[in-house]
Protein backbone atom coordinates (compact mmCIF):
# COMPACT_ATOMS: atom_id res chain seq x y z
CA UNK A 1 0.00 0.00 0.00
CA UNK A 2 2.55 2.20 0.78
CA UNK A 3 4.35 1.75 -2.64
CA UNK A 4 1.39 2.49 -4.39
CA UNK A 5 1.19 5.78 -2.86
CA UNK A 6 -2.25 5.42 -1.55
CA UNK A 7 -2.79 6.77 1.98
CA UNK A 8 -6.25 4.50 3.12
CA UNK A 9 -6.91 0.89 3.12
CA UNK A 10 -9.77 1.71 0.79
CA UNK A 11 -8.33 3.26 -1.59
CA UNK A 12 -5.76 0.67 -2.05
CA UNK A 13 -8.82 -2.39 -2.39
CA UNK A 14 -10.53 -0.32 -4.79
CA UNK A 15 -7.36 0.00 -6.89
CA UNK A 16 -6.54 -3.40 -6.68
CA UNK A 17 -10.25 -4.51 -7.61
CA UNK A 18 -9.98 -1.69 -10.78
CA UNK A 19 -6.66 -3.77 -11.49
CA UNK A 20 -8.02 -7.10 -11.75
CA UNK A 21 -11.33 -6.35 -13.36
CA UNK A 22 -8.57 -4.70 -16.28
CA UNK A 23 -9.61 -0.99 -15.62
CA UNK A 24 -6.77 1.41 -16.08
CA UNK A 25 -6.03 3.13 -12.60
CA UNK A 26 -4.59 6.63 -13.59
CA UNK A 27 -3.95 9.34 -11.13
CA UNK A 28 -4.21 13.14 -12.03
CA UNK A 29 -0.82 13.40 -11.64
CA UNK A 30 0.66 10.99 -13.82
CA UNK A 31 -1.89 12.45 -16.77
CA UNK A 32 1.14 14.98 -17.25
CA UNK A 33 3.18 12.24 -17.80
CA UNK A 34 1.37 10.03 -20.02
CA UNK A 35 1.08 13.43 -22.11
CA UNK A 36 4.38 14.39 -22.06
CA UNK A 37 5.27 10.28 -23.16
CA UNK A 38 2.39 10.91 -26.16
CA UNK A 39 4.69 13.82 -27.17
CA UNK A 40 7.82 12.35 -26.95
CA UNK A 41 6.47 9.35 -29.03
CA UNK A 42 5.25 12.05 -32.39
CA UNK A 43 8.87 13.25 -32.33
CA UNK A 44 9.42 9.87 -32.48
CA UNK A 45 7.52 9.13 -35.28
CA UNK A 46 8.68 12.47 -37.35
CA UNK A 47 12.06 11.15 -36.86
CA UNK A 48 11.12 7.42 -38.33
CA UNK A 49 9.10 9.58 -40.83
CA UNK A 50 12.14 11.02 -42.21
CA UNK A 51 14.36 8.05 -42.15
CA UNK A 52 11.89 6.33 -44.24
CA UNK A 53 11.25 8.95 -46.59
CA UNK A 54 15.23 9.45 -47.21
CA UNK A 55 14.74 5.96 -48.28
CA UNK A 56 11.94 6.23 -50.16
CA UNK A 57 14.23 9.31 -52.58
CA UNK A 58 16.93 7.60 -52.27
CA UNK A 59 19.02 9.61 -49.71
CA UNK A 60 19.94 6.70 -47.63
CA UNK A 61 20.66 3.29 -48.72
CA UNK A 62 18.82 0.72 -46.42
CA UNK A 63 19.16 -3.06 -46.99
CA UNK A 64 16.26 -5.19 -47.17
CA UNK A 65 16.93 -6.11 -42.93
CA UNK A 66 17.20 -2.39 -42.34
CA UNK A 67 13.86 -1.23 -44.38
CA UNK A 68 12.13 -3.74 -42.74
CA UNK A 69 13.20 -2.41 -39.13
CA UNK A 70 11.87 0.96 -40.38
CA UNK A 71 8.51 -0.50 -41.44
CA UNK A 72 8.13 -2.46 -38.05
CA UNK A 73 8.92 1.02 -35.86
CA UNK A 74 6.13 2.65 -38.04
CA UNK A 75 3.90 -0.33 -37.34
CA UNK A 76 4.70 -0.42 -33.58
CA UNK A 77 4.60 3.49 -33.25
CA UNK A 78 0.94 2.96 -34.66
CA UNK A 79 0.07 1.00 -32.27
CA UNK A 80 1.09 2.85 -29.56
CA UNK A 81 -0.73 6.26 -30.86
CA UNK A 82 -3.84 4.45 -31.03
CA UNK A 83 -3.16 2.80 -26.87
CA UNK A 84 -2.55 6.69 -26.60
CA UNK A 85 -5.89 8.22 -28.29
CA UNK A 86 -7.85 5.37 -26.29
CA UNK A 87 -6.30 6.79 -23.10
CA UNK A 88 -6.87 10.26 -23.99
CA UNK A 89 -10.49 9.68 -25.19
CA UNK A 90 -11.26 8.18 -21.63
CA UNK A 91 -9.78 10.98 -20.11
CA UNK A 92 -12.17 13.00 -22.10
CA UNK A 93 -14.94 11.29 -21.17
CA UNK A 94 -15.56 9.06 -23.83
CA UNK A 95 -16.08 5.54 -24.61
CA UNK A 96 -12.81 3.73 -25.47
CA UNK A 97 -12.97 -0.13 -24.22
CA UNK A 98 -11.86 0.41 -21.00
CA UNK A 99 -12.24 3.04 -17.95
CA UNK A 100 -9.16 5.65 -16.31
CA UNK A 101 -10.45 5.19 -12.53
CA UNK A 102 -9.59 8.07 -10.99
CA UNK A 103 -7.68 7.85 -7.83
CA UNK A 104 -10.73 8.49 -5.37
CA UNK A 105 -13.37 6.93 -7.49
CA UNK A 106 -15.97 4.07 -6.25
CA UNK A 107 -15.36 0.65 -7.60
Amino acid sequence: MAMSGLKSRSEYVRMLIRTAAGDLALAPEDQGTIGELRDELAKIGTNINQLARAGNFGKAKFTPAQWEDVQALRRDLDRMRMFFERVFAELRGQKSGFRVAPKDAAP
